[in-house]
């Protein structure tokens, strides 16, 4: 506004008398409003540049805040493509622990399978143990039963021959007895 007062005053000066000289006075106001337009002029030049130098600082601040992004961006893509092969390697692990654990429950099952198998020849076997037990039970009675039942006929038969024995001993010692057979006690002594 301080800029536009000089001018409006020119052309009424200017109109008024264009053909005489100008004053002091009129001299004075013009240098009044060069000096005003300068000050104007120097007062807009500094704000012009305080806000020029707002705005560098901010370009600046921005430049450098554009400058840390594209690094985060860099090392965010690094980051990614690490994390990818991270990623990558987790999945080959992953296949080959789930191969592995394939393979172990391939293996359990056999095992389960082996084990249910030796379980029934186990039992197989200790029936069959059983049975030869009861069986070699049974026999070893057969057995004892027998050689008990031979032990009883030896010595129903030993019994008997001391019986027979005895009774031998007895008619042998009535013979030995008997006078007439004195004349045979001799015969008997040699005969034993």
């Amino acid at each position: 506004m301080l800029l536009l007062l000089p001018l409006l005053l020119l052309p009424l000066v200017q109109g008024e008398d264009e053909g005489r000289v100008a004053l002091q006075e009129e001299v004075n106001v013009l240098l009044y409003g060069t000096l005003q337009l300068g000050q104007a002029l120097s007062d807009t030049y500094s704000s012009t540049a305080s806000k020029l130098q707002k705005v560098m600082s901010r370009h600046n601040r921005q430049e450098n805040s554009l400058q840390m992004l594209r690094e985060q961006s860099s090392r965010a893509k690094s980051e990614e493509e690490r994390l990818r092969r991270e990623v990558n390697r987790l999945q080959q692990e992953e296949h080959e622990v789930q191969m592995f654990s394939r393979r172990i429950e391939r293996e359990l099952w056999e095992v389960r399978r082996g084990y249910r198998e030796l379980q029934k020849k186990v039992q197989h076997l200790e029936e069959e143990e059983s049975k030869t037990k009861a069986e070699g039970a049974a026999t070893l009675k057969t057995k004892t039963e027998r050689q008990n039942l031979i032990l009883q006929v030896v010595m129903e038969v030993v019994t008997q021959q001391q019986a027979q024995m005895a009774k031998q001993r007895q008619q042998l010692h009535h013979i030995l007895r008997k006078p007439h057979m004195v004349l045979l006690l001799p015969q008997v002594s040699s005969v034993h």
